[in-house]
C-alpha cells in the first residue's frame, strides 16, 4: 500500500518537531543546571551508628543551593571530637543536630555511651565463647539477652541451673583483630547490672544470645 506524498510528508514534519522540542528542553535544563549555585557540603560516606566520632566518615560533595538542608554544616568545620547522636546512612548531608552538642574527650566506647542519652550507663565486656561464631555478623547497635549458669545445691549434690540476668542489653562495640585470635563483645548497663554480671561470671558461666533486629522483649 501506498502512503500518499502528503501525508508521509505531515508524519516527518511531526517527527522533525518532537525531536527539536526534546533536544530544546534539554538545552533549558542543562542551561538551568549551569545557572543554578552550587555549594559545598559534607555528605556521610559509610553507615554510622549513635556515638560515632565523624571525622573520617564524610566527604565534601557539591550540590544546588536550594537543596541544602537546614543545619548544614559547612566544609572546614573542626570534626575532630564531633560524634553523632544519631544513626546516619551514606548520602546523607551533616547537619548540626546530627552531632551531640558538646565535645567528649574519650575512646569510641565512652562516646557511644554518652549517645545513649544516659549518663548512669557503664561499659562491660562479654565471654564470648557462645557467640564467637556469630561476631562477625553482628555491630553496634545489636541488642542481646545475657545467660548464666551456674551451680546449685540439689538433693543428689549440685544441680545446673540456668538463668536470664540481664535482657535487651544494647551492644556498643564489637571488635575481632585481624588475625583472628582476639575479640571482644560490649554491651552498656547500668551499675547495678554491672555487679550482676560480675557476681555471675564469679559463679559459673555466661553465654550471650542475640535478639532479632527491631526486636521487642
Amino acid at each position: 500500500m501506498k502512503i500518499p506524498k502528503a501525508k508521509l510528508q505531515g508524519f516527518s514534519f511531526i517527527v522533525i518537531a518532537i525531536a527539536c522540542a526534546t533536544l530544546a528542553a534539554l538545552l533549558v535544563i542543562q542551561a538551568g543546571l549551569k545557572a543554578a549555585p552550587m555549594v559545598p557540603v559534607l555528605q556521610v560516606t559509610s553507615e554510622v551508628m549513635p556515638g560515632d566520632f565523624l571525622q573520617d566518615k564524610v566527604t565534601v560533595v557539591k550540590i544546588a543551593k536550594a537543596s541544602v538542608p537546614k543545619g548544614a554544616i559547612k566544609p572546614g568545620a573542626d570534626l575532630s571530637k564531633a560524634i553523632a547522636k544519631h544513626g546516619l546512612s551514606p548520602g546523607d548531608i551533616l547537619r548540626v543536630d546530627h552531632i551531640l552538642d558538646d565535645s567528649v574527650d574519650g575512646g569510641l566506647l565512652s562516646a557511644r555511651l554518652r549517645a545513649l542519652g544516659d549518663s548512669n550507663l557503664r561499659a562491660v565486656e562479654l565471654p564470648i565463647d557462645s557467640v564467637a561464631g556469630m561476631l562477625p555478623g553482628m555491630k553496634a547497635g545489636d541488642k542481646v539477652d545475657v545467660i548464666a549458669v551456674f551451680d546449685t545445691p540439689g538433693s543428689n549434690g549440685n544441680e545446673k541451673t540456668s538463668k536470664t540476668i540481664l535482657m535487651d542489653r544494647k551492644v556498643i562495640g564489637v571488635r575481632i583483630t585481624e588475625d583472628g585470635s582476639g575479640a571482644s563483645l560490649v554491651i552498656a548497663v547500668t551499675p547495678q547490672e554491672a555487679e550482676t554480671l560480675a557476681l555471675y561470671r564469679e559463679k559459673g558461666k555466661i553465654y550471650v544470645s542475640l535478639k532479632p533486629f527491631g526486636g521487642g522483649n
